[in-house]
């Protein structure tokens, strides 16, 4: 991965959650995301979301989505994991 990378947007949800199948499982895995912006606000019902080996450096974003059971964020810059708790 090269570059400063890029925020997540609502089309690249979209297209994880019509590459899935499923309305509550995404995938965006290894797609140079430094943020995540409002980008899954519109999706609260998500309950697997897949992050993983891209450039987080933080947990905001995902403050709205109370239906989550499955976070994965390894391989990111994440040094806390503030937020995540409620």
């Amino acid at each position: 991965m090269t570059g400063a990378g890029r925020q997540l947007t609502a089309s690249d949800v979209a297209a994880a959650l019509e590459s899935s199948g499923s309305d509550c499982i995404v995938d965006i895995s290894g797609q140079n995301i430094n943020g995540l912006g409002r980008a899954l606000d519109a999706h609260p019902s998500l309950r697997s979301i897949n992050l993983a080996f891209n450039q987080l450096c933080d947990t905001k974003g995902f403050e709205l989505l109370t239906e989550l059971r499955e976070l994965k964020l390894y391989g990111n810059k994440i040094t806390s994991l503030s937020g995540l708790d409620k």
